[in-house]
């Protein structure tokens, strides 16, 4: 696995401990956890374009691994 492939899985694992997901919520809340990319890689627009590249390649890795899913957002 890629630094990026851990780091996203570390921020995962992170998010679903510290969310009420580890607290019993309903079943349909549970299924979906959030990280958007702008907390994990709060400088993305302003790096160089290697890493940009790195990060995404990461996510659509991981995405068909069936690991997560990705939802794009334009602002």
């Amino acid at each position: 696995m890629s630094a990026w492939e851990n780091k996203i899985l570390d921020a995962f694992i992170s998010h679903y401990f510290a969310s009420d997901s580890a607290q019993q919520i309903s079943e349909e809340e549970n299924r979906h956890l959030r990280l958007r990319t702008s907390i994990l890689f709060p400088n993305f627009d302003n790096v160089h374009h290697d890493e940009k590249k790195s990060y995404l390649e990461a996510a659509e890795a991981l995405e068909r691994k069936g690991i997560i899913k990705l939802r794009w957002k334009t602002k």
